[in-house]
């Protein structure tokens, strides 16, 4: 009986110490990992051009967050790069709370296209870079 009760006592304690193997490519469901494969956080609502004088145009985009996807409520900043210039914005939401960002890139050549990298910054941490590239027209 001893026997048995030392044997089941080792394979609880041997059962107990197995743990899945981990498979760092299948690790893509955080917002923050640069590999994200989960929906995008950011939909862009409309490109247009604003004549600021005669010949010369700016880009506004406007963007709006999907902050539903977010695991809780967040205060976070839309981070903007344009890979043009590798000029870089940090937008503040305005109110705390909105969702919907107005980037205006100044003085760009019509007829040209233009990239920009937008992610969003949660405290430290940016989340993937979605990466849209409109033409100035």
């Amino acid at each position: 009986m001893k026997s048995a009760a030392k044997y089941l006592l080792l394979v609880l304690l041997l059962s107990a110490c197995y743990k899945d193997e981990v498979v760092l490519e299948d690790l893509t469901t955080n917002m923050f990992d640069p590999d994200y494969t989960g929906p995008a956080f950011i939909d862009i609502v409309s490109v247009g051009l604003q004549q600021v004088q005669a010949g010369v145009w700016n880009q506004v985009v406007q963007v709006h967050v999907k902050s539903e996807l977010f695991p809780n409520p967040r205060t976070y900043h839309l981070f903007v790069e344009c890979l043009n210039d590798t000029s870089t914005e940090d937008m503040v939401q305005q109110p705390e709370g909105s969702d919907d960002f107005i980037y205006i890139k100044s003085n760009v050549e019509l007829d040209s296209t233009y990239c920009y990298e937008f992610s969003l910054r949660v405290e430290y941490s940016n989340t993937r870079a979605d990466e849209h590239c409109f033409i100035a027209q």
